[in-house]
């Protein structure tokens, strides 16, 4: 199983190739930035050449940061999953949902940390650059200038310990669910 050998490598291969979808949210997003309504916005760039070409453009830049964020939350947790008892014999487990709820409760906050730090900087980086091309951002500043103003100590600390929180609350049910599901999974292909 390619997942399990590499499991970073099919993680980021996921992120990217469904980039073209996951950046639609983020698009719409950056034209609010920029002062757009989200009709606009999709108007401008899905219903002409032009528009579809700035669409490809801005997904190509997005993809590697979505693999990196998806390798980070998902190929961590491959990773984890047979460190943390996610190789047990399903038949030797006497509570298929109390063990992979252990099992989350490990991965959950042990991803987010992970995957909090490389979103933190993926985004920040993303945010800075889609202000300083929109109408309100100020060109006369370099993007290292604006990235040096924004990455204080306070910004740094508050958006981490945000994002991590809201990683744990979201990825400790959603790994519960797929622990829970493949070990029921190799329970019933025994049968």
């Amino acid at each position: 199983d390619f997942r399990e050998k590499n499991p970073f490598l099919a993680s980021f291969l996921v992120g990217a190739g469904f980039s073209p979808i996951l950046n639609i949210p983020r698009i719409l997003q950056l034209g609010r930035i920029s002062g757009e309504r989200y009709p606009e916005t999709a108007k401008s760039l899905f219903t002409s050449f032009g528009g579809l070409r700035t669409y490809a453009m801005n997904t190509a830049m997005f993809a590697p940061g979505e693999g990196l964020r998806m390798m980070m939350c998902f190929g961590t947790k491959d990773f984890l999953m047979p460190k943390i008892g996610g190789k047990t014999d399903p038949g030797n487990v006497d509570s298929i949902p109390l063990y992979a709820g252990r099992m989350s409760l490990i991965a959950g906050p042990s991803v987010a940390a992970v995957e909090t730090t490389f979103a933190l900087a993926t985004e920040t980086v993303s945010t800075i650059h889609a202000k300083m091309h929109s109408s309100k951002g100020d060109a006369s500043k370099s993007f290292s200038q604006v990235l040096k103003e924004t990455i204080t100590p306070n910004y740094t600390g508050r958006c981490w310990i945000s994002l991590c929180a809201k990683n744990v609350m979201a990825n400790t049910p959603l790994f519960w669910i797929m622990f829970t599901a493949d070990f029921y999974t190799r329970l019933a292909q025994r049968k």
